[in-house]
């Protein structure tokens, strides 16, 4: 028995796997990648928003929420693509997303002189 040692990528061709990256399966709208990216942030943005809101720092813990908000609709867009709602017209997601949408701007329209009527949204 020889005792030569082989890279882990070589043995990857060796046995001929491919890892996918692209569009397959299992999503419709997003990549392998931007999975992971997503899984990753969704952890990062709940330690950060905890963190906000120990601090007592209402803008930040805002934003960080409109941050997970943009993530959460990405996933609006894969459910609705498998339910198949975006092809035939329907759009009740658009509906879904807005009405997300209303529950954050209420958030950032507070009564004059608290911390959170200092916020601006670009």
């Amino acid at each position: 028995m020889s005792k030569e040692t082989i890279s882990l990528g070589k043995l990857l061709e060796v046995y001929g796997v491919e890892e996918e990256q692209g569009y397959e399966a299992p999503f419709l709208t997003l990549t392998w990648a931007r999975w992971l990216e997503l899984q990753r942030k969704t952890l990062e943005n709940f330690c950060r928003f905890q963190r906000a809101v120990d601090k007592q720092q209402p803008q930040l813990a805002t934003i960080i929420a409109l941050e997970m908000q943009e993530m959460e609709s990405e996933l609006q867009r894969e459910a609705c693509a498998w339910a198949g709602e975006a092809r035939t017209k329907t759009k009740p997601c658009q509906v879904l997303q807005s009405q997300s949408s209303q529950r954050y701007s209420s958030c950032l329209s507070a009564q004059p002189g608290s911390p959170m009527a200092k916020i601006q949204v670009i």
